[in-house]
């Protein structure tokens, strides 16, 4: 018969079971702790991936509307347009009292160049009486057709040789100062390939085609850009005569885009009015290479901009105007990024504040008023103040609150606060003032050519023809701006007078 344990190695063996127990428990919680902070990690990884997932999402669904991307950005998926305009109850297209371009309005009083066409019905044909009928014949009805007709025209010159009968000194006939070589091409001629190749953006190669086409006259490439050359040469003086006027006026409207010189991206600017247009090419978008161009140098005015940091920076200018359009359209975009949050309505109510100042202004300007009263203005001021705070109260906390060196990172939505608080002045000041336009539309459709330009020729192979296109299309948007056509601007230089275009037209 087995002897029972004693009482010691049964305690002995508790003890060691105890032991074990707290061995494998410590183990355990060495795994727990591993695992909580492995699960630690991984939720942060998460947050992390979300936040990067939502900021990729909200670039991705950036457009035109609600960014300051360019529309040509976004291709054919362009979604509707959403207008910011007030409704005025008014139909659309022409109202009362608009100039229209109607065809036969315009030519009603021109002579026809071809006898008319006698048209006898049909079933005439073939009859006996058929010449007695259309002379005794009357007009019922009569329509016009008006057609062009690309002539080509040669003229010759002869310088005639005649002696003298008096001193018998021979004398010969002199050519116009214009008629320089055996075999050139005419000024319609030139004009009308000036105005193709610059006004139109047709490339070189299109253009010689087309010139041969239509007048069967051959061209080169070289020839054209030579033209082109001579012409800018022509207008150098006006155009050094619109940047002075720009200079002088007391607001003017600035932007700019890039386009490729040799492959390389190079910045053009823009600075214009209703009534001065001019375009040149810059070295970049600092403030320095912009006082190089030789107006933002010397302009003391109220410059309008879409708020690139450059301008700033320019110290002369004795005071600035934000473009509102562009921040309704990044206020669009911070409405569409926190619709799921507590947050957007900020936007909302903001971009609402801009459009009910901005038809406020309209509404003034339709009664013939030059400013808004004081206490219009004052409450509007004080609203923009009450909204910035919002703005703060609402916004989203920093991006990265755990970064110790250099500047915190914060939300979009925080940033476009802060600078509206930071140029508060320059937002407001389309209402303070009714000189300033609400928005930097002018500048836009100024530089639309240049666009459109960089569009069809990809990129320019010379710096000089560069710069003598941004000087043809300033000319020319400068004389349409005072009542000229694109034809008649150009023919005005040709014939050398191009200052014509600095003369309002009566328009």
């Amino acid at each position: 018969m087995a002897t029972s344990k004693s009482k010691d190695q049964q305690i002995a063996e508790l003890q060691q079971t105890v032991h074990d127990q707290n061995s494998l428990i410590l183990i355990l919680f060495t795994i727990i702790e591993s695992n909580t902070q492995t699960i630690n990690a991984l939720t942060a990884q998460v947050n992390e991936l979300k936040a990067e997932v939502k900021e990729l999402k909200s670039r991705l669904n950036q457009n035109p509307s609600n960014s300051s991307k360019p529309p040509s950005s976004q291709g054919y998926n362009k979604p509707n347009p959403k207008s910011e305009k007030k409704k005025t109850g008014k139909k659309s297209g022409g109202q009362p009292g608009h100039k229209g371009a109607n065809l036969q309005a315009a030519v009603r009083n021109m002579k026809p160049t071809e006898p008319p066409v006698r048209l006898m019905p049909s079933r005439c044909k073939g009859c006996a009486h058929y010449d007695e009928c259309l002379h005794n014949a009357r007009v019922r009805e009569t329509r016009r057709v008006i057609d062009g007709k690309f002539v080509t025209t040669v003229q010759d010159y002869e310088a005639l040789q005649v002696t003298c009968m008096e001193d018998q000194i021979c004398y010969c006939g002199e050519f116009p100062e214009d008629v320089k070589a055996a075999c050139q091409y005419g000024e319609n001629l030139q004009g009308v390939i000036v105005a193709l190749n610059t006004r139109a953006s047709v490339p070189l190669h299109t253009l010689t085609e087309v010139i041969s086409d239509l007048f069967g006259i051959p061209i080169s490439q070289g020839t054209v850009y030579a033209m082109v050359q001579r012409f800018a040469k022509t207008i150098s003086s006006t155009i050094d005569a619109i940047k002075e006027a720009l200079v002088e006026c007391a607001v003017c409207h600035f932007d700019g885009t890039g386009v490729y010189l040799n492959g390389k991206l190079r910045w053009v600017q823009v600075a214009c009015t209703e009534l001065f247009t001019w375009i040149g090419l810059g070295d970049g978008k600092s403030a320095e290479a912009m006082k190089k161009l030789g107006i933002l140098d010397k302009f003391q005015g109220i410059a309008v901009h879409d708020c690139l940091p450059a301008y700033w920076l320019l110290d002369q200018i004795d005071s600035h105007a934000v473009c509102c359009a562009h921040l309704l359209r990044e206020l669009r975009g911070i409405a569409e990024k926190y619709e799921d949050q507590p947050l957007w309505p900020w936007a909302i109510f903001m971009r609402g504040f801009l459009n009910r100042a901005y038809n406020m202004v309209a509404d003034a300007k339709a009664k013939g008023l030059d400013c808004l009263p004081d206490d219009a203005i004052a409450a509007l001021d004080a609203e923009y103040t009450r909204l910035i705070r919002q703005g703060y109260s609402n916004a989203p906390p920093l991006v990265d609150a755990e970064k110790k060196k250099g500047r915190e990172k914060h939300s979009d939505m925080w940033n476009l606060v802060n600078r509206m608080e930071r140029y508060q002045e320059a937002v407001c000041r389309f209402y303070h003032d009714f000189r300033v336009p609400f928005t930097n539309n002018q500048a836009e459709r100024d530089l639309r050519m240049t666009k459109t330009k960089r569009k069809v020729a990809g990129t320019f192979r010379a710096e000089d023809g560069l710069t003598a296109y941004l000087d043809i299309i300033s000319f020319i948007a400068t004389g349409i701006k005072h009542g000229l056509s694109v034809m008649d601007s150009i023919m005005a230089a040709i014939h050398g007078n191009p200052e014509e275009v600095l003369v309002q037209q009566g328009c």
